[in-house]
């Protein structure tokens, strides 16, 4: 909470380093949990786009001789396409949520043990209720961002990988480079709202961590001595020293929010942008619809990890 919002990256990763021994035992987990991730990002970013022009290609062609039992068969791969990304998509969901569980878990184990040898003079330092909000609140913290970063850090890069590479392949196929050019050339500019987000962010959120411990302690010093507060009539002096805590945590809790979700909105505005200018340029070079519709669809992919990344 100490460093300013424009910490080094070498820093960031200098201070989450310790915490990655805790993945260690659970390397089996994270192994399958990365598979299953994999396959759901490779359903989801190639096969999704690549499955739509093939399916819609022949239900809605000029071709009406084919029997409907071969269009029954085509149309049963949309749900068999869902069927394995759904079932891939849960599993690492659920493999990754148990593996923050047991992180989390073996965090405030080695806190509390830290707690019982670290000297008395470190514990008449700080008040009681700050370290109760480092146990509960900021381990918390941690075994979220950590979960995040392992699941989320490597579902969306792989399905936009995934995407990319379908346009790049369709386009090739049906335009030339030209057209994933053009279907591409916005995406690199959702990276500016994402950078200015993060710094503020980042900044907001140290705050209202510190105001939380400041919270935690005061809640605890006024339960611990609440005798003492009513036999001087100090009730008015905590209820106003407590309402000035509460209102700065407020205060950074909603300029977060503020900055944090604005950032979805920005990014589907450029994306907006960018799905019009891949149908004016469909329009002039007359591309077919199926072939517009898997195009749509894999720029959609290629949007939607970076705003997910971006949170």
């Amino acid at each position: 909470a100490k460093h300013p919002p424009d910490l080094p990256r070498q820093l960031m990763l200098r201070r989450f380093r310790p915490y990655f021994r805790y993945f260690q035992p659970l390397r089996g987990k994270l192994v399958l949990a990365t598979l299953c991730m994999t396959v759901y990002s490779a359903a989801n970013g190639f096969g999704l786009p690549f499955l739509v022009p093939y399916v819609f290609g022949d239900v809605f062609g000029d071709d009406r001789s084919q029997p409907l039992s071969h269009i029954a068969l085509l149309t049963l791969l949309v749900p068999a396409l869902f069927l394995v990304r759904g079932l891939a998509g849960y599993a690492s969901s659920y493999l990754f949520q148990v593996i923050g569980t047991r992180v989390l878990e073996a965090i405030r184990l080695d806190y509390f043990a830290k707690l019982q040898f670290l000297p008395l003079s470190f514990l008449q330092r700080y008040p009681s209720g700050e370290l109760i909000s480092r146990s509960l609140v900021d381990a918390q913290q941690v075994q979220a961002a950590m979960t995040l970063t392992a699941s989320e850090g490597i579902k969306h890069p792989l399905t936009l990988v995934g995407a990319l590479v379908y346009v790049v392949w369709a386009a090739q196929k049906a335009e030339g480079l030209t057209l994933a050019v053009v279907t591409l050339l916005l995406v690199p500019l959702c990276i500016l709202p994402v950078r200015y987000v993060a710094r503020k962010v980042l900044f907001r959120a140290a705050q209202a961590q510190a105001q939380l411990g400041s919270l935690s302690s005061q809640l605890t010093e006024n339960l611990s001595a609440s005798r003492e507060i009513r036999a001087f009539g100090l009730e008015r002096n905590f209820i106003g020293r407590f309402a000035t805590t509460a209102g700065k945590l407020l205060t950074a809790q909603l300029k977060t929010a503020k900055y944090a979700l604005g950032l979805s909105p920005a990014i589907e505005i450029i994306s907006a942008f960018g799905i019009a200018l891949t149908l004016t340029y469909a329009y002039h070079a007359g591309l077919k619809f199926e072939v517009l519709m898997g195009v749509l669809v894999a720029l959609y992919q290629c949007y939607e990890p970076i705003k997910k990344l971006g949170n």
